[in-house]
């Protein structure tokens, strides 16, 4: 999917009861220069505006923001596959049909791990503003089947400047627990996380998101309707 890809362009909002803008002045148009660019427009003038009269428009702040998203339509839509520490156990992660809540298609991670330690993540490259740093806001769909906090795995969840080389650069947060302890079965729940990152010089920024094995088991995980959200920090 990978809304993400195209920029999409919002248009600017004020404050209610500031006066309507003059009929001949010519709508702002604005080009994104990156094409996963969202731009967002806030005004914050808007009250000297109003009492000055209609005859100037109001100072503006644009504050670019970045929104990407991924349901795995298309293979792994530029994810790249990764594990650690499976020692004799197996592993796998890849698009697969047998369930979804966007599209016909997730992201499924199989992980045998007899050692009680293996780690399975995948992780994207986006283009942003370089050297900038970042508020992210990171949601995504996950089907489990581990029902109780205690029983559960924990998660990998992080966004940062370089791609992870090993295990010691994951950030683990979260689990994999659905939080209904009477329910059986795989079922679909929400993580959320906010994180901050900062871009490199060439403007990358990197996201890694999967599952660490803290007992011996062989589980399956189904992860969809990735969405992230990347606000400036001022």
């Amino acid at each position: 999917m990978g809304r993400g890809e195209a920029g999409t362009l919002y248009s600017p909002t004020f404050a209610p009861g500031a006066p309507p803008l003059p009929a001949a002045r010519p709508a702002l148009e604005v080009t994104l220069s990156r094409r996963t660019a969202a731009l967002r427009f806030l005004a914050v003038s808007v009250a000297s505006w109003a009492t000055a009269g209609c005859d100037r428009l109001p100072d503006a702040v644009i504050l670019p923001e970045y929104e990407f998203e991924y349901s795995f339509e298309t293979t792994l839509e530029g994810w790249n596959a990764s594990a650690a520490d499976v020692g004799a156990g197996s592993w796998n992660a890849d698009s697969s049909t047998e369930r979804a809540t966007v599209g016909a298609r997730s992201l499924r991670i199989v992980l045998a791990n007899p050692g009680g330690a293996g780690k399975v993540w995948v992780s994207r490259k986006l283009e942003v503003t370089a050297n900038m740093r970042y508020t992210v806001d990171l949601s995504f769909d996950l089907a489990t089947a581990d029902h109780v906090a205690a029983d559960a795995w924990k998660l990998i969840v992080g966004a940062r400047t370089s791609l992870p080389a090993g295990p010691s650069a994951l950030d683990f947060q979260g689990d994999t627990s659905s939080g209904t302890a009477t329910t059986t079965g795989a079922i679909w729940v929400k993580k959320r996380f906010t994180l901050t990152a900062q871009a490199d010089d060439e403007g990358s920024l990197y996201l890694t998101v999967g599952v660490w094995g803290t007992t011996p088991a062989t589980r399956s995980y189904w992860i969809d309707g990735v969405r992230a959200v990347l606000t400036r920090m001022e």
